[in-house]
């Protein structure tokens, strides 16, 4: 698998930040999909608590994609 680069990090990398950035600011989607990252550990260390918290923001923020993840990935056990 080739992992396009732009300046020293790559397209991967730069796309965590921003939805890290975005999620801190209260973006719903941004929260929903940086919990999904945090699950299948992509680019950063697999973290269910990091997943649960971010995915509890989404709900709060009214994006009900983040139930059926609550519900699917079990992350009442983390």
């Amino acid at each position: 698998m080739t992992i396009y680069t732009c300046g020293k990090y790559s397209i991967r990398e730069q796309s965590v930040y921003w939805y890290q950035k975005s999620a801190a600011q209260g973006y719903s989607l941004a929260q929903y999909k940086l919990a999904l990252i945090y699950i299948n550990g992509i680019e950063v260390l697999k973290d269910y608590s990091k997943a649960k918290f971010w995915i509890n923001k989404s709900y709060d923020s009214g994006n009900y994609l983040a139930k059926n993840a609550w519900n699917e990935y079990e992350l009442w056990k983390y």
